[in-house]
């Protein structure tokens, strides 16, 4: 059958709106760029990029980008982006990205991103990002992993999760979960988590956290917790806690805390000359003449005469006047004159006389007097006076001077 229906839909008449630059065969569709290698057959789909090694059978789907070795069999979906080594079977989704050797099996999921060695078997989802090393035998639905529900998530590298409910949530690199409810969290490195309701939060290496309830919170590296409930907070580096409540706190490097109560402000290590409220600042932080609020300055972080709030600043950072909010910059970010929000940077970004929101930028980006929106930046992306929106561009981009929109451009791509 499957042989009768490939000669069949080579007989059928090409319709071409788009550009093809390699091999495509015998479907309809419109506005498409199809790029290297790709092989499609007897489907309809429309606004779509579709680069190397790509073979596509018997679907319907619009708005999409499948880049290297991603095959699709009987599913439909729509604005999605399937990318390298992905195998999916029998399901439907929409406004996915899929990267990386992911495969996945008879279920239904949307606006999600897989990227690097995941299998998905027999669960509903939405709006989430996974990567790296797996996910086995569970079903969810706004996110269900083994009989939970969790959306708008991001889980990378090595992470198992067993039972449990949460949403919002970045998990990254051996991060073990088991019966517990949460949102909006972060969790990066070595986190194991047991039993514990918490949102907001952010987990990063070592940190192993037992019985307890908090929120919108970073603990990093080497950082256990027993039964207590705090808020607001982030621990750095060999932090243990038991049984107290706090909020609004920082602590950083060697700190033990037993049996106590405190709120707004903890302030570690070469702070000098500014005013502040409701902030945490941690080692080699100056600061000078400027306002802000509830914000985390921690490692290397210089500020000069600006206001913003809810951020977290860490390693080489160095801020100029600007105004932003509810940020993450993090490792080599050098940042002037502009103003965003909610939004992550994370190593080797530098960033001009722009506005943008909600946007991720990770590893050699470089930006310049441009305005975009809820965008992915990834590793070699040198981006110069354009707008753009929901965007992922990844490794080795350079633009210049050009309007698009959801789009994904993925490795060696110039334009």
């Amino acid at each position: 059958v499957y042989l009768f229906l490939t000669v069949a839909f080579t007989l059928i008449p090409i319709a071409f709106s788009c550009l093809f630059l390699t091999v495509a065969f015998t479907h309809t569709y419109s506005p498409c760029l199809f790029i290297s290698n790709c092989s499609f057959y007897s489907y309809t789909y429309s606004i779509c990029l579709f680069i190397s090694n790509c073979s596509f059978y018997s679907y319907t789907y619009s708005l999409f980008l499948f880049i290297s070795n991603c095959s699709f069999y009987s599913y439909t979906y729509s604005p999605c982006l399937f990318i390298s080594n992905c195998s999916f079977y029998s399901y439907t989704y929409s406004l996915c990205l899929f990267i990386s050797n992911c495969s996945f099996y008879s279920y239904t999921y949307s606006p999600c991103l897989f990227i690097s060695n995941c299998s998905f078997y027999s669960y509903t989802y939405s709006l989430c990002l996974f990567i790296s090393n797996s996910f086995y035998s569970y079903t969810y639905s706004l996110f269900f992993f083994y009989s939970y529900t969790y959306s708008i998530c991001l889980f990378i590298s090595n992470c198992s999760f067993y039972s449990y409910t949460y949403s919002p949530c970045l998990f990254i690199s051996n991060c073990s979960f088991y019966s517990y409810t949460y949102s909006p969290c972060l969790f990066i490195s070595n986190c194991s988590f047991y039993s514990y309701t918490y949102s907001p939060c952010l987990f990063i290496s070592n940190c192993s956290f037992y019985s307890y309830t908090y929120s919108l919170c970073l603990f990093i590296s080497n950082c256990s917790f027993y039964s207590y409930t705090y808020s607001l907070c982030l621990f750095i580096s060999n932090c243990s806690f038991y049984s107290y409540t706090y909020s609004l706190c920082l602590f950083i490097s060697n700190c033990s805390f037993c049996s106590y109560t405190y709120s707004p402000c903890l302030f570690i290590s070469n702070s000098f000359t500014h005013t502040y409220s409701p902030c945490l600042f941690i080692s080699n932080c100056s600061f000078y003449s400027y306002t802000y609020s509830p914000c985390l300055f921690i490692s290397n972080c210089s500020f000069y005469s600006y206001t913003y709030s809810p951020c977290l600043f860490i390693s080489n950072c160095s801020f100029y006047s600007y105004t932003y909010s509810l940020c993450l910059f993090i490792s080599n970010c050098s940042f002037y004159s502009y103003t965003y929000s909610p939004c992550l940077f994370i190593s080797n970004c530098s960033f001009y006389s722009y506005t943008y929101s909600l946007c991720l930028f990770i590893s050699n980006c470089s930006f310049y007097s441009y305005t975009y929106s809820p965008c992915l930046f990834i590793s070699n992306c040198s981006f110069y006076s354009y707008t753009y929106s929901p965007c992922l561009f990844i490794s080795n981009c350079s633009f210049y001077s050009y309007t698009y929109s959801p789009c994904l451009f993925i490795s060696n791509c110039s334009f």
